[in-house]
């Protein structure tokens, strides 16, 4: 070490970066990893926009410039991996604490359906798409649940494509997709740091900070689906989840009682 002072100015730069560089490391494999995974329609855009790289308490390690590409930065307690819809089934085996968001069942595939009128909107969805298809035929949310439970219907056949098979991470994926089953979830229930309503995302993101030990910002609500005007069938929002959600509504009554035994 003594021998690596002396040399000149560049060298004693250099020695010092790298006792630095290497002090950095051992700083951030000693943290552990907290990885948010982004459940679709249940505000993760939102979330990650107050993950940005501007945040005063977050130094990141990652510069993307794509807003979908994972975020990876570091708080005071942990390191953060931002994680996107298909890894995650992935990550829940990798990682030791997890965090996310989750939403009634119903009410994720209701934007979600919504969600892809705004989709259209932007992108121009091609009409002989199976999401063409079914944004010309089924203008409002009722008249879709309608034909899905009434087999006779023409239109039957696509409505049920158009719901397990077009190909949108937040329409077609449900927390099957992400979580498996329910049995698979109280494998893993020691790893969810953070479970938060998508109801109450406010006051959640507020918890989360103080679980990750960074500030608050207040989050500025993203990639919302177009609010509908059109009132929904309570019951045949019952009906439709009783015959095509029930493995979707079993995995999110096991996440509540997790996130209940939290507090």
């Amino acid at each position: 070490t003594q021998r690596n002072l002396h040399g000149g100015p560049q060298k004693r730069r250099i020695f010092l970066m790298s006792v630095l560089t290497k002090h950095y490391q051992l700083l951030v494999q000693s943290k552990p990893k907290v990885a948010i995974l982004h459940i679709g329609k249940c505000g993760g855009t939102s979330l990650r926009q107050i993950l940005r790289p501007d945040h005063r308490d977050l130094r990141h390690m990652k510069k993307s410039a794509y807003r979908w590409q994972k975020i990876k930065a570091l708080t005071w307690k942990y390191q953060i991996d931002w994680i996107e819809h298909s890894a995650v089934p992935k990550t829940i085996e990798t990682h030791e604490n997890l965090a996310c968001f989750i939403r009634t069942p119903i009410e994720r595939i209701e934007s979600a359906f919504y969600y892809l009128f705004k989709m259209n909107k932007y992108y121009d969805i091609k009409p002989n798409t199976i999401q063409g298809h079914l944004i010309s035929q089924f203008p409002e949310f009722d008249s879709f649940m309608k034909v899905c439970l009434d087999q006779s219907h023409p239109l039957h056949n696509l409505a049920m494509d158009s719901f397990s098979t077009s190909g949108h991470d937040h329409f077609n994926k449900g927390y099957k997709y992400y979580f498996s089953s329910a049995d698979y979830i109280r494998k893993h229930k020691e790893k969810f740091l953070f479970l938060g309503l998508f109801e109450e995302f406010d006051q959640e993101t507020q918890r989360l900070f103080r679980t990750l030990r960074i500030r608050y910002a207040p989050p500025k609500r993203l990639n919302a689906a177009p609010k509908s005007y059109i009132k929904t069938d309570p019951k045949l929002k019952e009906e439709f989840a009783k015959n095509f959600l029930a493995e979707d509504y079993d995995i999110y009554n096991c996440l509540l009682k997790i996130r209940d035994e939290q507090f």
